[in-house]
């Protein structure tokens, strides 16, 4: 099985910080925990990989951007 990038890793992974003004970056679990509560809660979250649109699905959250899978 091969991958093709459609365009440049570095354009679709770097992505700005949006932590609020005068905060730390957010760790690793605050991201997670925060992808997490959305999911739950409205169904929806960025992705914790790409910042695409991310939906619930089942017991996991599914990228419909770059296709990660969170369960």
């Amino acid at each position: 099985m091969s991958t093709t990038a459609t365009q440049p890793l570095f354009e679709l992974f770097a992505q700005p910080d949006r932590s609020p003004p005068g905060r730390a970056r957010l760790t690793l679990g605050e991201r997670m925990s925060d992808v997490w509560e959305g999911l739950v809660s409205t169904g929806t979250a960025d992705c914790p990989v790409c910042r695409g649109p991310m939906e619930r699905a089942g017991q996991s959250g599914h990228c419909l951007r770059c296709g990660s899978i969170l369960s």
